[in-house]
């Protein structure tokens, strides 16, 4: 993970099963109701904040993990996990 993101930045979540990791064209379908729930997924944010936020507090169903892309950044259920960690009051 990039050291410097920006937390105001656009972002894109996604939510996979456990072990599988997201493909570039997968985020592109923004909004596509044919990928497995929680729907719509992939989900476009206007902000990376709200995204992560988004992310750690929903209540997934079993065995998905979040994903989010921003700019060109890819971040992982780990990386997520620790800038909600760095972020919370």
């Amino acid at each position: 993970m990039t050291e410097q993101l920006s937390l105001t930045t656009g972002a894109v979540l996604m939510w996979l099963p456990e072990g599988q990791e997201p493909t570039e064209a997968e985020f592109a379908k923004r909004g596509d109701h044919s990928m497995s729930p929680p729907n719509p997924n992939p989900e476009p944010w206007w902000e990376l904040r709200q995204a992560i936020f988004y992310a750690k507090e929903l209540d997934p169903l079993p065995a998905k993990r979040p994903w989010i892309k921003t700019g060109d950044e890819v971040l992982s259920p780990g990386d997520i996990d620790a800038l909600y960690r760095q972020l919370r009051p």
